[in-house]
Order: structure tokens, then sequence, then C-alpha cells
């Protein structure tokens, strides 16, 4: 649980760094984390499933991000840049 901590709040840190003018905010607790967007998410969860990351939806304008508990923060820098990409 401790790992599960430390890893979402440093997941959810990096997330609240984005910076979009699609981005409402990043919110969750844990690994149970979203970014809720000002318009439809389809685009976000098509662009990430292109880039081999499953996302899924939780709502119409929501994506929500539920990795295994064993996520590295390497990994999570991937998603990170990966998500910057596609904002910019």
């Amino acid at each position: 649980m401790k790992n599960i901590r430390k890893n979402g709040a440093y997941f959810l840190s990096r997330l609240k760094k984005i910076k979009s003018d699609k981005i409402i905010e990043a919110r969750g607790t844990g690994l149970m984390l979203a970014i809720e967007l000002t318009e439809n998410a389809t685009w976000l969860l098509k662009a990430l499933q292109g880039k081999n990351i499953i996302v899924i939806p939780a709502g119409s304008n929501v994506v929500r991000f539920l990795p295994p508990f064993i996520i590295t923060k390497k990994e999570i820098d991937i998603l990170i840049r990966t998500l910057k990409k596609i904002f910019n």
C-alpha cells in the first residue's frame, strides 16, 4: 500500500503539471486517477491507444487511469511524456 500511495501521489502531481486549455483538472486517489477534459475524450482515448497505452473512459469527457500496482516512476514518466506530446 505504501508503494501505491507514493506512486499515486507522484502520478497525480505529474498529471496536474500538464498544461493544456483542454484539461479542466486531474484528480484521484492512490492509483485511481483521471483527467477531465473540456470536450469529449474519445480523441484522447484513441491517441493513447495508438501509443499502446490502455485507458478507459469515465463519462464522455473523463479519461481514467488504472495502472497496475507495480507501475514504476519510469513508466509513469513515459505516460506523462506521451500525454504532453499529444496535448501539444
